[in-house]
């Protein structure tokens, strides 16, 4: 098929490498590719049929575009680059303010020139953002890897594949077993087909997203039954480049937060009111000091995981020590005490110190009540689900499992022999002790030091 080239320009100062690598994640993202030599491979679904587009930097701001697909279609693709490796963002304001954080201005010194970048339709910022609530990174990529294989997005490319994100169509098409059958549980599902209904019929209009504030859009987003705040707000700064919103409510990101600044993070609140309006780079910015810290900044797509639809999928191939590794940290989960089990729960621990409320000992379906794996009872009462406790919550969490390996050590030997599912019955489902629980045990497993989380 012909190909084209174009030139376009980025706002100095860009990386391609750093901005692919925040919008990918993980380097076995098979939808967002970046190869060996630092180029970025994406197939863009069109009217006219796909277009597959290889970005390289030749230049501080000089971007060429080597198109191929129907000519029809190109200036639509080249508007869609431009927008999903976020060239034309200017974020002079996030560098002055970041030079007066002490912790955060050597981070934004290393990576200067990563922008923001955003997926290319709301709808797959919608899946993204859903996909991972609750579990880790490693999880929500893999259940994305086969979500894509499973809807038969359309493989390109010879040397590297690249495949196509399926729309929403393909996912209100696609019978329920499907979809368990990648891993999304029944309220996800719902969510999803949801969101892929107000998008097909008019319902959800990404054009009047774009057009309202911040604010506005988020209720909207939140107005779909499981889309919930943290959720809304991943999908504006993913799906509509709103660097006005931050997804603190989150593990991952304080997790992130006490890995770069530790003890000098001081008042979150504070500093994202100095970075304010373009407090969303900090996210950005403590996702790739993740990566740094993994060994996995500007690894070649492809080099980690295993190829969509599990283990040796499709070339025959079988996954390394490295990938079984990564596979096994994918095993822990978590799940409320009174939603239904399913059959690839695996063994099903509650690490709750109290019995669920209201619920009969014959109800709950488990392998094992682990109650001193749980937060000691002097914590639970201190922390009492309030919201801004979270991250002292956390660390006080941590050091009373570092003291007790023999409470968590069940858990850990079960993942070894499959999936395992840690039941919790709190009502926030964002913040409880069975995030820190599965996070702390996923970075014993993945081998890393005590406290860091994988």
């Amino acid at each position: 098929m012909p190909q084209s080239r174009y030139e376009i320009r980025a706002l100095p100062p860009f990386r391609l490498d750093l901005t692919v690598n925040v919008l990918r994640r993980v380097p076995s993202n098979v939808v967002d590719v970046l190869t060996g030599d630092n180029r970025y491979l994406r197939a863009f679904g069109t009217p006219h049929g796909a277009v597959v587009a290889c970005v390289e930097q030749l230049g501080p701001d000089r971007l060429v575009v080597t198109l191929e697909g129907d000519a029809r279609a190109h200036p639509r693709v080249l508007d869609l680059v431009r927008r999903v490796l976020g060239v034309d963002r200017n974020l002079e304001h996030f560098y002055r303010a970041a030079t007066r954080i002490r912790w955060l201005n050597p981070l934004a010194r290393r990576m200067r020139g990563v922008k923001p970048p955003r997926y290319p339709t709301v709808w797959e910022a919608c899946v993204n953002a859903v996909v991972f609530q609750q579990i880790s990174i490693r999880a929500a990529s893999t259940i994305v890897r086969r979500l894509i294989d499973a809807l038969a997005g359309a493989r390109h490319g010879a040397v590297v594949p690249v495949y196509e994100f399926p729309p929403p169509s393909a996912f209100l098409s696609a019978t329920a077993s499907t979809l368990r059958g990648v891993g999304l549980s029944r309220s996800k599902i719902a969510t999803l087909r949801r969101v892929a209904d107000a998008l097909e019929t008019g319902g959800l209009d990404p054009d009047q997203l774009e057009e309202m504030p911040s604010g506005d859009a988020a209720k909207v987003l939140r107005g779909i039954k499981g889309i919930g705040p943290w959720s809304a707000s991943l999908i504006l700064l993913r799906g509509l480049g709103r660097l006005d919103v931050f997804p603190g409510n989150d593990a991952g990101v304080l997790s992130n937060l006490a890995l770069v600044a530790g003890h000098d993070a001081g008042d979150l609140d504070s500093v994202l009111e100095a970075l304010s309006p373009q407090q969303g780079m900090l996210y950005y910015h403590l996702l790739l000091a993740r990566l740094e810290s993994r060994g996995e900044l500007g690894r070649a797509s492809g080099e980690v995981g295993e190829p969509p639809g599990g283990r040796g999928a499709r070339r025959g191939s079988h996954p390394s020590k490295r990938a079984a590794r990564e596979e096994q940290a994918e095993m822990i989960r978590i799940k409320r005490t009174y939603d239904p089990p399913a059959r690839d729960d695996g063994q099903r621990f509650l690490v709750e110190r109290l019995w669920p409320r209201g619920m009969k000992k014959e109800e709950l379906v488990h392998d094992g009540w682990l109650k001193d794996v749980a937060p000691s009872t002097e914590l639970r009462k201190w922390f009492g689900h309030r919201v801004e406790r979270w991250p002292e919550f956390e660390q006080r969490y941590r050091k009373e499992l570092d003291a007790r390996p023999e409470a968590w050590q069940p858990i850990l030997d079960a993942a070894k022999r499959g999936n395992v599912t840690l039941l919790y019955s709190a009502r926030d489902t964002e913040h409880n002790g069975a995030i820190v629980l599965r996070d702390y045990l996923e970075s014993r497993i993945g081998g890393r030091t005590k406290g860091k989380r994988s």
